[in-house]
């Protein structure tokens, strides 16, 4: 199948839906204090006509939208969004791409850090290095998340920051359940907003499309 979602939020509709084509539902998912339910903007785009806009407070929670789409155990999940945050926040960390098992018992996220750096991270801690460069306020750049979630053994994880390796493991541990969300937006004690646009979701099957998405568009 490898190409399982296409998503730039061109048909301007952000209610459960599978939202330009693809397998799996599309949510909102915002919860937690001083959360802001993500909204659709035509003012900050990287593609197109519209973005998605998620936004804290202050607080703790998170603003997210969410794509279920259900992954194999054995193949890999490619995760990519084009995101876009408004403010630097010293000190803070945040969230803006996780990947979730079924259960919700394991997760593997890009966190950008209080250095405005971007990490590897999953449910047992950072792995490997930082980006080499911090990401600044009011730039769009490339996001990719991959995770390998065998039947038995360990995870396979990687980051990739506009086509450049940040992190990468084989040696994760994090249970061998199916993975079925993939989230972009915000979570964290923090007052921001991020754009998200040109989501793409791939799997390791079939002949094409079966590793990262790699750059694109998505308009209509």
């Amino acid at each position: 199948m490898a190409r399982l979602v296409t998503s730039g939020f061109e048909t301007k509709s952000i209610v459960s839906t599978t939202d330009e084509g693809g397998v799996g539902n599309f949510y909102l998912v915002a919860g937690g204090s001083n959360y802001v339910t993500p909204v659709l903007s035509t003012s900050t785009v990287r593609s197109g006509v519209a973005s998605l806009q998620c936004a804290m407070t202050g607080g703790s929670g998170y603003s997210y939208g969410q794509w279920v789409v259900p992954i194999t155990l054995g193949n890999t999940a490619y995760f990519r969004a084009y995101i876009n945050y408004q403010t630097h926040l010293p000190g803070i960390s945040a969230e803006p791409l996780i990947i979730r098992n079924t259960s919700g018992t394991y997760q593997v996220c890009a966190s950008l850090d209080g250095s405005g750096h971007l990490d590897l991270n999953d449910t047992n801690g950072v792995v490997g290095s930082v980006s080499a460069n911090a990401l600044n306020p009011n730039t769009w750049y490339r996001i990719e998340l991959s995770w390998l979630c065998p039947s038995s053994g360990n995870s396979t994880v990687a980051l990739y920051l506009d086509g450049v390796l940040v992190a990468s493991s084989s040696s994760r541990s994090l249970g061998n359940v199916a993975i079925n969300q993939f989230l972009a937006g915000i979570e964290g004690s923090v007052t921001q907003t991020v754009f998200v646009d040109d989501v793409a979701i791939n799997d390791s099957t079939g002949a094409a499309q079966n590793s990262f998405p790699g750059s694109g568009k998505v308009v209509l």
